[in-house]
């Protein structure tokens, strides 16, 4: 086996320190409330915003053959390339923790690193599965090989009711962010709970006040979908209009043609975040 592929999913440690910075931006986490779930959930949307930032700079980390077979067969899948970064993370972990090409482990090594994974890492059951899903197009797509269902044992994962902050919290979160278009767009995600490189890409003809329903456009999955959309976030949209006067973005970028990008809104993330009382 050549010394390229043993290093196949492995990378540096500046991604570590990218991480950390998110880390401080959001603060300890105070899980007992629903104010310090958000801080949580945010501060996840924060981290995998980083994430994407470090890996799309591909020229930092070497390529193998077998790296890049992967990353060809889950575009070939057409997975979104969120997605496609996710895989390589987790899978990087896996190699690392063996030292190991992938290429070279066996359904032993998946179920051994899977329980390091929940008992040593104390990760949760999606975060587990996920390793499993990179694993399994890893092996039985790149690698090819007669491997079934079975070798790939999913964890049950629970059913838990979404966070519903009071309006006087909503209120508190909103307001310490200054400018009126990022504001709108983050009271968007949260509102019709879509995602922020969702909502960046919305257009004007995507709200629908008639129907009272907003209009995704190829979102997760590559997939369209309608969510809800409320009188109250109505009215901050209408607000916002007059005063931008968007034409096709809803949220438009500085030059002719283009919307927001969602690192944009991570500041103003970590704005509210800072503001908040801590009782």
């Amino acid at each position: 086996m050549q010394e390229a592929d043993i290093s196949f999913f492995q990378r540096d440690n500046r991604f570590l320190s990218i991480v950390e910075l998110t880390r401080e931006a959001g603060g300890a986490p105070k899980a007992r409330t629903a104010e310090g779930r958000l801080r949580r959930s945010i501060r996840v949307q924060l981290k995998t915003a980083a994430q994407a930032a470090y890996f799309t700079q591909e020229e930092q980390y070497s390529m193998t053959p077998l790296r890049e077979r992967m990353q060809e067969d889950t575009r070939l899948r057409n997975f979104s390339p969120e997605t496609q970064r996710t895989y390589i993370h987790y899978l990087e972990g896996f190699a690392k923790y063996f030292n190991l090409s992938p290429s070279e482990l066996d359904v032993e090594a998946i179920r051994e690193y899977q329980l390091y994974l929940i008992e040593a890492r104390l990760m949760s059951p999606q975060s587990v599965n996920c390793f499993t899903a990179a694993a399994k197009v890893l092996y039985r797509t790149t690698l090819d090989l007669p491997w079934s269902d079975a070798h790939f044992r999913r964890q049950r994962t629970g059913q838990s009711l979404p966070v519903v902050l009071s309006q006087q919290e909503v209120e508190r979160f909103f307001a310490p962010i200054g400018i009126l278009k990022h504001r709108a767009a983050l009271m968007v995600c949260y509102g019709g709970g879509l995602r922020i490189s969702e909502a960046v890409k919305l257009k004007v003809s995507d709200i629908d006040s008639s129907r009272m329903v907003i209009r995704i456009e190829q979102g997760k999955g590559a997939k369209d979908r309608y969510s809800v959309l409320s009188q109250s976030l109505l009215e901050v949209l209408r607000a916002y209009w007059k005063q931008q006067r968007p034409t096709e973005y809803l949220f438009p970028g500085r030059k002719a043609g283009t919307h927001i990008q969602p690192g944009t809104l991570q500041p103003e993330l970590c704005t509210g975040l800072r503001r908040q009382p801590e009782g």
